[in-house]
């Protein structure tokens, strides 16, 4: 039994303190959910699987979100994907055919209009 594992059954099965949270999967770990049986809900009611997370682009601060215009103080700068478009299409493709919801980390100024032209809806 891994570590993590350890700890959250420590959290869900030992601790009395009324903890409940709601757990975003890492992308790369859905096929584990799929092979395990396991979904958006599942869990008790304290601690549950949530969405799945996923990373379009990096953070402003260490400028690697990915931008339509230049940083003001590093021009030619624009940040970057983590993922070309057509890629990122079929990672949430994927995650929707197994009914999971999305947790997404983007900087709204690149994906403007991206999942509404891919037949998406996005809400923000």
């Amino acid at each position: 039994m891994n570590q993590t594992y350890k700890m959250y059954d420590q959290l869900i099965n030992q601790e009395s303190k009324g903890l409940r949270c709601n757990l975003l999967i890492d992308y790369p770990f859905l096929d584990q959910l799929k092979e395990r049986g396991m979904y958006t809900g599942y869990g008790n009611e304290r601690l549950q699987i949530g969405a799945i997370k996923m990373f379009a682009d990096g953070a402003l601060g260490r400028r690697t979100a990915l931008l339509s215009e230049p940083y003001y103080d590093a021009p030619g700068e624009f940040g970057e994907a983590m993922h070309d478009q057509a890629t990122l299409y079929e990672m949430v493709k994927e995650v929707r055919n197994h009914m999971m919801p999305i947790a997404m980390h983007f900087q709204c100024t690149f994906y403007e209009g991206v999942f509404h032209l891919k037949g998406i809806r996005l809400s923000l």
